[in-house]
């Protein structure tokens, strides 16, 4: 029941799984475990981890910086968990949750929306399997995908729900949790919900597509995807096949109905009624209905459908993606259009890198951490690379000395242990510009880092820093070498992300020159 004026809705999802809506701050969870959104670097610059990182004991982050030592690249849709102590030790600051699941969520780009879909149910999948496995029962989280990453707050909610349904997480109760300062996320949220559990016909929420249309979308080749949580997966679709038919709703075992389909347009704009929006669909306030903190209940069954004619956003009210509240001082970024607070999106240039937070896009060299002494040497010589004929062999060598870690690296004032590496590309006019890239790459110390060695465990080491080579001619991708035909534009993809293209290359073309 909800207290002290703390809005909350509860929803029965499928048989054995609950859902609780709140308008509060995740940190009063009674959950047990606390899920955090986070981008590939953990830099946690998102609204829940940076209240973590204030409110919980100081042993939480000592074990999440060790998290990071340890991790050499957090993927997206991984779960990485940290567990720490809940004494009050140190800092006097105490939590009723001693677990945090950090989910690498990926950002909303409009041009390729299906293939978010896609990475954000497997996401949820991976979430829903690490709580059962860890005998989890219940599970706090905010509405992942609808701060930095950049999607709406109903298209989190519809993947979130459908996520539910395919998963049937069992005897999990789940908590969602939407920022106090946000009110109107919170109503879009409850108002979303409530539509799909209101439909009691499947018909009633299609959109007019023809049988022909339907039965494209429910055949038989691209089964839904059902999961076990013992670690196997059941007719299992491939990414596309997710992205193509997430419409799908999954029944539930002892359901005779049909799969319920989702119209295409699941992803059209669609512009906001303010005085619809702040009425439930039994024409009541929302306010009025939750202003005294009464709990409701209500009942979705997997036959529901996600109704595609919610509306997404309300130009009147933009929120920053980056501290949620209001846009203070608004500053748009001229090559993606995106707007946040001035001073918000300056510190997050000045501090972690210069990207958008809403689509990653680029503005300006990214400089790393490689330590200052490196050397790198380019050699030519003939033979052949597998997979490029007889064009001859670029050998390239990276060398690094001992030395003693700055302030940006993860132990400064500590000693760290040099390296020596070697990797090979054709030489060819292909294999001449990936080097030309790499060598600038190398010159904007993003080549290598200090941290911990993946293969061999070791701290403090000069390693490689997620920009791949190739460090031997034969083998093939899985030993790190050649025959490997898409190498050298996934390559450039790598670095092409960190800003090194092209357009960083000087006019002229020898590779000594790059």
């Amino acid at each position: 029941m909800a207290t002290g004026g703390t809005k909350t809705s509860r929803f029965h999802i499928v048989s054995g799984t609950h859902l609780t809506v709140s308008c509060d701050n995740i940190i009063c969870t009674s959950a047990a475990t606390v899920v955090v959104g986070e981008d590939t670097s953990l830099c946690g610059a998102g609204a829940v981890s940076r209240c973590l990182l204030e409110n919980c004991p100081r042993d939480y982050k000592q074990r999440r910086d060790s998290l990071k030592k340890k991790t050499r690249k957090f993927e997206i849709g991984r779960v990485y968990p940290c567990t720490f102590k809940k004494d009050v030790s140190g800092n006097g600051k105490h939590v009723g949750f001693n677990t945090v699941y950090y989910v690498i969520v990926p950002s909303m780009s409009s041009s390729d929306s299906q293939r978010w879909i896609a990475q954000m149910t497997e996401l949820y999948a991976n979430l829903f399997r690490q709580a059962c496995n860890d005998g989890k029962s219940s599970l706090a989280l905010p509405l992942l995908g609808s701060g930095g990453a950049g999607a709406s707050v109903a298209d989190a909610v519809k993947v979130f729900i459908q996520s539910m349904i395919d998963a049937k997480p069992r005897s999990l109760d789940v908590s969602l949790h939407i920022n106090p300062k946000d009110q109107k996320a919170f109503r879009e949220t409850i108002e979303l919900i409530k539509k799909l559990t209101q439909s009691s016909s499947v018909t009633q929420k299609l959109s007019p597509v023809s049988l022909e249309e339907r039965s494209t979308f429910s055949s038989s080749k691209n089964p839904a995807c059902s999961m076990k949580y013992d670690g196997k997966k059941k007719n299992q679709m491939s990414s596309m096949s997710l992205s193509k038919n997430f419409a799908m709703m999954r029944l539930d075992d002892d359901s005779s109905n049909l799969a319920s389909i989702l119209g295409q347009d699941y992803f059209t704009p669609h512009c906001i009624n303010n005085e619809e929006t702040a009425k439930d669909a039994s024409g009541h306030d929302d306010d009025e209905d939750s202003e005294d903190g009464t709990d409701k209940d209500f009942e979705m069954t997997p036959g529901d459908v996600l109704d595609k004619n919610i509306p997404l956003k309300n130009e009147e009210d933009e929120k920053c993606p980056i501290c949620l509240d209001k846009i203070q001082k608004p500053k748009k970024l001229d090559k993606c259009g995106h707007t946040f607070c001035t001073e918000c999106i300056e510190d997050t240039f000045r501090h972690h890198k210069p990207v958008c937070p809403t689509c990653n896009t680029l503005y300006g060299v990214i400089i790393g951490n490689q330590p200052i002494n490196g050397k790198m040497s380019v050699t030519q010589t003939c033979g052949h690379v597998p997979g490029f004929g007889n064009c001859g062999v670029i050998t390239i060598d990276y060398s690094f000395s001992d030395g003693i870690q700055g302030t940006e690296h993860p132990n400064p004032g500590y000693a760290y242990r040099g390296t020596w590496r070697r990797a090979y590309l054709p030489n060819n006019e292909e294999g001449k510009k990936v080097c030309r890239l790499l060598r600038a790459a190398f010159d904007n110390r993003l080549i290598f880092t200090v941290g911990t060695s993946k293969t061999t465990g070791a701290d403090n080491v000069v390693t490689w820093n997620d920009i791949h080579h190739k460090t031997s001619l034969e083998g093939g991708p899985t030993r790190f070498g050649y025959p490997d035909p898409n190498y050298l534009s996934r390559v450039q993809e790598e670095l092409a992300a960190r800003g090194i293209t092209e357009d960083c290359l000087p006019h002229q073309r020898n590779i000594d020159v790059y």
